[in-house]
């Protein structure tokens, strides 16, 4: 039993230390990737920082969508993601399922 908890801390500081190095380099790309961002100070940072850590598979793979090269150009290509309509986001084009007309 200790075993299993020794290799489930590894694995945990492991997805921990990978996250902290992919919000450091996002950090360092910030300024690059999002315009609002170049005046964010050390608050904003600090604020986004754990859901870097914590979220970073998924950051890490909208960052290499994008073109992972922390251009406009990549900020871009994240806005597309999250456009409604878009591949992928059919929950959220306003579209609820409900094919019937409209009640009066």
């Amino acid at each position: 039993m200790q075993q299993v908890a020794e290799v489930a801390l590894l694995i945990a500081a492991g997805y921990l230390g990978v996250g902290l190095v992919i919000a450091a380099l996002f950090h360092g790309a910030l300024a690059r990737l999002d315009p609002a961002a170049r005046g964010a100070g050390l608050r904003f940072r600090l604020l986004i920082t754990p859901g870097l850590i914590g979220l970073w598979p998924i950051v890490l793979r909208r960052w290499l969508i994008a073109g992972g090269g922390g251009s406009l150009h990549a900020l871009e290509s994240l806005r597309k993601l999250d456009r409604p309509g878009a591949a992928g986001n059919d929950a959220r084009d306003g579209d609820d399922g409900d094919d019937r007309a409209p009640s009066r």
